[in-house]
């Protein structure tokens, strides 16, 4: 393990400033498009550029990247002369300046060790920057680069005076009065209200607000004198020659006046109220509550007991005491039917409901399978309900039977073809 020397944290961070480096180039180096490749220079040429711009860096004072701008801006200039392109140009001076660069022997330093207060972190890590006293160690567990609150914010207020940041408080008066000066310049009262204002960029403003500009146009383009509201009396300025009312809540109340239905009578309490439709009973909701749950009993139209019946919006009152009697009750208005099977005579349940059996025992019971009368398959026949079993498997089976018989029957008598050719002619004459 390393101590903690002002040597080692040297060297510490001179490695993590060129790791940082390195790792910055890469990154421009992978965004960087990739387009067509630039205009190279010629060997021999690029090599006697690098000597010559190798030999000026040398010359450089303080440092030898003095002359780098220069040398770079010069060769651009001569080759965007000489018909280059600008990137083209710019690339190679770029290039040639590294390599000079190179050539001399220099390593261009990082971001962190171009500031200020480089010097003063790595060589001189355990003095203030301002008063150069000796500071302690923060809970990071490095030093502190202030000893004190007070040289933290004079060595701020020194670097701001030096950038030209902060300025002195007479300054700062002069700035304020000369922009109250400035606001007071186009004041004046306003045309409507008289209020003092100020005009700001629209010299030709004459009324301090919206509503008094809006007040005076309204004025100015008055077409009717004001009129009282039918409703409520108020002077109202209309904008319309048919307006009669001040507002939509006045004419609406002028208008359920006139149009509202007669007073009646409530159902349950007796007093008197305005109904919304025709069918309104209740004055209130209360009304209608109390009504639907404290009913008199009445009996049953269908046996007779004695129930308390329910209000339905619907239908009004229930006149039965259960859904049996109500079923029974439709039942005798249905029509009368006669079953097929044991002549029994029956009604329906509703009119929704087609039953031609009076029971489930009356329906046929499916026949069993037996042969067809003319191919022989075996089917299943169907009853026709009145004790007709079918002979056939299909209607194609029954018309070819029915062909075979007529064909295989002897001739008629004459005394049997009138009847037949009367008909004939009947059916022409209709036709």
């Amino acid at each position: 393990m390393l101590a903690r020397t002002p040597y080692t944290l040297i060297l510490l961070r001179t490695a993590q400033a060129q790791a940082d480096e390195n790792a910055r180039r890469q990154r421009l180096q992978a965004a960087k498009v990739k387009a067509n490749p630039p205009r190279p220079l010629n060997r021999q040429r690029f090599r006697a550029l690098v000597d010559r711009t190798a030999a000026i860096l040398k010359a450089g004072y303080p440092t030898l990247f003095a002359h780098e701008g220069a040398c770079r801006h010069g060769l651009r200039s001569s080759l965007c002369l000489q018909g280059w392109s600008w990137t083209d140009a710019d690339f190679n001076a770029a290039a040639i300046v590294a390599a000079a660069l190179n050539q001399v022997g220099v390593m261009r330093p990082t971001w962190q060790q171009g500031q200020l207060e480089y010097a003063d972190e790595t060589v001189e890590r355990m003095h203030c920057l301002h008063c150069h006293r000796p500071v302690s160690i923060g809970e990071n567990g490095r030093p502190r680069k202030y000893c004190s609150d007070e040289c933290l914010n004079s060595y701020h207020s020194k670097m701001n005076s030096r950038y030209g940041f902060e300025r002195s408080r007479a300054e700062y008066l002069a700035a304020c009065a000369a922009d109250r000066a400035k606001k007071a310049i186009g004041e004046r009262d306003c045309e409507r209200c008289g209020k003092r204002f100020r005009q700001g960029s629209y010299k030709d403003r004459t009324y301090c607000s919206d509503e008094c500009a809006n007040a005076v146009r309204s004025e100015a383009t008055r077409r009717h004198d004001d009129r009282a509201c039918l409703q409520c009396g108020t002077m109202f300025r209309p904008r319309y020659a048919s307006a009669k009312f001040c507002g939509r809540a006045c004419m609406s109340v002028s208008f359920s006046e006139t149009t509202r239905r007669p007073a009646k009578a409530c159902e349950h309490c007796g007093g008197s109220f305005h109904p919304s439709h025709m069918n309104e009973k209740f004055c209130s909701k209360a009304c209608r509550y109390q009504a639907a749950t404290k009913r008199p009993e009445k009996p049953c139209e269908q046996c007779g007991t004695m129930f308390k019946p329910k209000f339905n919006v619907k239908d009004g009152e229930n006149r039965f005491c259960s859904r049996d009697c109500q079923g029974l009750a439709r039942r005798k208005e249905m029509p009368e039917q006669t079953c097929p099977t044991c002549s029994t005579i029956f009604r329906a349940a509703s009119a929704s409901e087609a039953r031609v059996y009076c029971s489930p025992a009356c329906r046929p019971v499916p026949l069993q399978p037996r042969p067809c009368a003319h191919c022989g398959d075996e089917f299943r026949p169907r009853s026709r309900g009145n004790g007709v079993v079918g002979l056939y498997c299909s209607r194609e089976c029954s018309i070819t039977a029915r062909r075979a018989q007529v064909a295989d029957a002897p001739p008629l008598a004459p005394d049997e073809l009138e009847p037949l050719a009367r008909a004939s002619a009947f059916r022409c004459d209709e036709m």
